[in-house]
């Protein structure tokens, strides 16, 4: 699996004292079985509130087993169940766990299960729609379209979830599922949601004004971090984010990614313009941007807000899962000589690029 999935899995996870411990099962898996495994844990009370299933292949069965042993359990809170070959069955035996009045289950990680050909379980979509305590739900890597998308869609813009957290990158969703999660932001349903992750799809340009329609008409909501990075947007679907960023009823969003979406230099250039043209205060806010043939640009803001700075790593033999290396200065005036300030990630001090005032032409 690609190191920046798996590092943006640890990005995106539940934020609460609630994930520690965590408790890592594969070894004890294969001395005291699934079922005792789980046992032990439920019976650990308060002092095991995460679990990580992930990478074993438990199957339906294992996910029965799951429901079984941890249907009441009050001190689960973080379940993994990345890559355990579970399918549709096993979603409708853990639906049956979500539905448990005693169940306290705040995160639930389904990533990389291979959902079944048609849509995704109903017992799942009502069960995660009717939930007064699942605040994230990932479903990243599940082979996802919008046939199978839908029925999730329907439930959420049909009642008011407590759902704060939805990842639903690396899936084949196109710009029609794009028009269900609009409908879904924009029946204010969903008002609680602040994560949409929608990485690695193909949402188009089409798919990008969907999402962006659904935000607006919602006034913005509780939207705090949407990314559309890897969707084919191109300048067209770029543009309709960026310029919604810059709408009063954006505030809340503090980051959006759009990178990898075959932007020309251009058209990156024109992107700049739309957010050194914005005049709010955009000290905590970020938008990552596509930038072509770049090594070290950065484009300061006019009015002193913000400073985006990319490098791009032209020696990653990875270059199509980690093409970026980003750095983010929070304000003009914290950016030294050698043109990394602010926080900085993975940037050595000897291939930190200059500062310049406008991006420079890309080489021919």
């Amino acid at each position: 699996m690609p190191a920046v999935v798996q590092a943006r899995s640890r990005e995106v996870a539940l934020e609460t004292e609630a994930r520690e411990p965590k408790i890592s099962m594969q070894d004890k898996i294969a001395s005291l079985g699934l079922e005792g495994v789980l046992v032990q844990c439920r019976d650990s009370g308060a002092n095991c509130t995460a679990i990580d299933l992930s990478d074993n292949r438990i199957g339906d069965a294992g996910a029965r087993v799951v429901a079984d042993v941890l249907g009441n359990s009050e001190h689960t809170l973080r379940l993994n169940l990345a890559r355990c070959a579970i399918g549709p069955d096993g979603c409708t035996a853990l639906a049956q766990m979500l539905t448990s009045e005693s169940q306290a289950l705040e995160s639930l990680i389904l990533s990389g299960n291979d959902v079944g050909q048609g849509a995704l379980p109903a017992q799942l979509c009502e069960a995660v729609a009717d939930s007064t305590k699942l605040v994230a739900l990932q479903l990243s890597n599940c082979g996802l379209t919008r046939e199978r998308l839908h029925p999730l869609c329907v439930e959420l813009r049909s009642k008011p979830a407590v759902l704060r957290r939805l990842n639903l990158s690396y899936n084949d969703l196109d710009a029609l599922a794009a028009s269900d999660l609009g409908d879904v932001l924009k029946s204010k349903q969903a008002s609680n949601l602040e994560y949409l992750e929608l990485s690695m799809n193909n949402l188009q340009a089409k798919g990008a004004e969907l999402i962006v329609d659904g935000l607006r008409k919602a006034g913005g909501g509780n939207m705090k971090r949407l990314l559309l990075d890897r969707n084919n947007l191109q300048i067209r679907g770029c543009e309709a984010v960026v310029r919604y960023w810059t709408l009063p009823e954006a505030a809340n969003l503090e980051h959006v990614d759009i990178r990898d979406n075959h932007v020309s230099h251009e058209g990156c250039k024109k992107l700049m313009d739309l957010i050194n043209g914005h005049r709010g205060d955009n000290s905590a806010r970020r938008v990552l941007l596509p930038w072509p043939e770049k090594q070290g640009s950065v484009a300061p803001g006019r009015s002193g807000d913000s400073i985006n700075i990319f490098w791009e790593d032209s020696g990653l033999e990875t270059r199509r899962a980690m093409p970026q290396k980003l750095f983010v200065a929070a304000r003009s005036d914290v950016v030294g000589e050698a043109g990394c300030g602010g926080r900085e990630v993975g940037c050595p001090t000897s291939q930190r690029g200059p500062i310049s005032a406008a991006p420079p032409a890309p080489q021919r």
